[in-house]
């Protein structure tokens, strides 16, 4: 280890300066041996970016992995729930503007009302009337600065002309804490979507 004494004037990025006492601090000294060869020294020099490389790739990628699930709670999951069973029946009854109205603020920023009323009687009325519907699993994800917490919930449902549509419809809470509709999709044979 090596010690460096900053003085007044330290650069931090390409225009950020640090103005003010000088700062110690311990940095690693890389393991590369005074030789003549400065291919040798080059290569020894790479190894050691390298690795500095990885390591700051498997911080990142732990970083990712424990922030993007969350534990949810169960009442996060029975709000999303109601949610997301009072939407579908919206759906169920062919009030697809209704559904628009109640699903979240990203969905109807996405999609005008009139092309979601078109796009869901062209999608969902050849399914016929929906007899039944249970509910399969959840699946969270955090909230990031970007995008709110949301919870995936995945049911099979029965309908008239198809049965074993798997169905995820995806929640989010928004601002006011009330958990909205965002996503739906379905594909039409459950059994084969879960192979």
């Amino acid at each position: 280890m090596r010690m460096i004494e900053d003085s007044y004037c330290s650069c931090v990025g390409p225009n950020i300066r640090h103005l003010g006492p000088p700062i110690l601090q311990f940095v690693p000294r890389p393991a590369i041996r005074r030789t003549k060869s400065l291919k040798l020294r080059s290569l020894q020099l790479t190894r050691y970016t390298s690795m500095k490389k990885l390591h700051a790739s498997a911080l990142a990628a732990l970083l990712l992995i424990t922030t993007t699930a969350f534990a949810q709670s169960p009442k996060e999951t029975a709000d999303a729930r109601v949610a997301a069973e009072r939407w579908m029946k919206l759906m169920d009854t062919e009030e697809y503007s209704a559904a628009w109205n109640t699903g979240a603020a990203s969905m109807r920023k996405d999609m005008p009302k009139l092309a979601w009323n078109l796009l869901a009687n062209t999608v969902h009325l050849p399914l016929g009337a929906a007899k039944s519907r249970t509910f399969k699993s959840s699946d969270a994800i955090a909230a990031t600065a970007q995008k709110p917490a949301s919870i995936t919930l995945t049911y099979v449902g029965e309908y008239e002309k198809s049965h074993n549509v798997l169905e995820k419809v995806t929640t989010v809470q928004e601002a006011d804490g009330q958990w909205r509709v965002s996503g739906f999709s379905f594909s039409a044979d459950a059994e084969k979507s879960a192979k």
